[in-house]
């Protein structure tokens, strides 16, 4: 047996067989670090190396296989893998090339500084030849090392898609985008709907909730919007009110669609606050999405006819019985109602009103104050308010605050 250093059994062996796969070229290893090869491996990889060069691939199997047969050492088997890596590139077999880098990664011998390269073209290896377990082993391992290539998360979160692993999925994707500088567009859009795909179909409401809320960020289409607020709606328990209020989001967003949105805003609001109930009515029918001949469309135009000049020539009265009533709720019904009109400096004062004197819901308050602060193009004060939002709400303050920080 033999020492033969390092440095010359990688020009001897892998000058010719580095993966081409890799991202960077891998660093030099120690010239102190020696191989320990049996001389009948070194013989016939020599061999299969010539052979390889020379075309004659028949050649070079027979040799590698007269090197196993000599195999002595861990040694040995990382210098004839690095060896059938090159056969397995001549002869384009892909299931070869993933099979001698795992054992060469599998050997622990591959130098610190190019583990993360060999890793990262395994796992390529892996993803194109559909071997999802060793894909997310490889790539995950090349990502953890360092690799901050979007396509290479990309393969990963597929790798885990396919294995079922939907809060994984999610987790890579979100590494990817935090990796990119502000405004990039590495993360196609594409990318985000898979991940939202399986996050959702398997009932994941916090990953879900993420990972819209960051494409609507990324792409702020009204379609992109819809998905992102119905996906968080139908995956929370949401009480009538809050459900309300994320179609109140959609609707600011211009992410309604179909007259089914419309009426989830009009229906519960017809009664109580005909001006907003108005208004959505108005749209829809504009927008096509709701018939004037729908006898759902008939019953609510005539019961927000009823109700509309009276309840806007109240406002006034109730604004200042809210100042001297006790408690808050009388302050939130009537900044409600002002809101639903677009009149946004009343409501602000008394939704105001309404924390001061207490006995409300501080969550429903906020949300509601921070809408309507936005919309009257206090973006700071706005985002102050969202982030004071807890509890079942939060999530929803969080889409509001994207919606805040995007132009208008």
């Amino acid at each position: 047996m033999k020492h033969v250093p390092m440095r010359s059994a990688f020009c001897l062996v892998l000058a010719c067989a580095a993966p081409a796969a890799m991202a960077q070229k891998p660093a030099k290893p120690p010239a102190e670090h020696e191989f320990k090869l049996a001389k009948p491996v070194r013989a016939a990889v020599a061999d299969a190396q010539k052979a390889i060069k020379a075309g004659d691939l028949a050649t070079a199997t027979a040799k590698l296989a007269e090197a196993d047969a000599a195999v002595a050492s861990p040694d040995d088997s990382y210098v004839i893998a690095s060896a059938r890596y090159e056969l397995a590139t001549a002869q384009k077999d892909m299931p070869a090339r993933q099979k001698a880098l795992e054992v060469m990664l599998d050997s622990g011998l591959v130098p610190p500084a190019s583990l993360t390269n060999y890793s990262l073209a395994a796992g390529q290896l892996a993803y194109n030849n559909k071997d999802m377990a060793k894909a997310a082993q490889f790539l995950g391992q090349a990502t953890a090392g360092g690799v901050t290539d979007a396509n290479a998360f990309a393969m990963l979160m597929e790798a885990y898609i396919a294995l079922n692993k939907p809060a994984e999925a999610v987790a890579t994707l979100e590494k990817a985008i935090a990796l990119q500088p502000p405004g990039s567009t590495a993360i196609p859009a594409d990318w985000y709907g898979r991940a939202i795909g399986a996050a959702y179909n398997a009932k994941l409401a916090p990953e879900t909730e993420r990972i819209t809320r960051a494409r609507v960020a990324a792409y702020p289409s009204p379609t992109n919007w819809r998905d992102a607020l119905i996906s968080y709606r139908d995956l929370n328990q949401l009480d009538p009110q809050a459900e309300l209020d994320v179609m109140r989001l959609l609707r600011v967003a211009k992410g309604l669609k179909g007259g089914r949105d419309y009426l989830d805003v009009i229906e519960p609001t017809a009664q109580k606050f005909p001006g907003e109930a108005r208004s959505a009515l108005d749209e829809g029918l504009a927008s096509g999405a709701l018939q004037s001949s729908s006898a759902t469309v008939k019953e609510l135009d005539t019961t927000i006819k009823a109700r509309f000049a009276g309840d806007r020539a109240s406002l006034p009265s109730s604004a200042a019985s809210a100042k001297t009533a006790n408690g808050g709720m009388l302050a939130l019904g009537t900044a409600d109602a002002y809101f639903g009109y677009g009149d946004y400096a009343p409501a602000i004062e008394l939704y105001h009103l309404a924390l001061a004197k207490g006995g409300v819901d501080a969550n429903v308050v906020n949300t509601r104050l921070g809408a309507s602060l936005a919309l009257s193009g206090q973006a700071d004060e706005a985002k102050k308010t969202f982030a004071a939002v807890t509890g079942p709400r939060a999530g929803l303050a969080k889409y509001w605050l994207v919606w805040v920080g995007q132009p208008k």
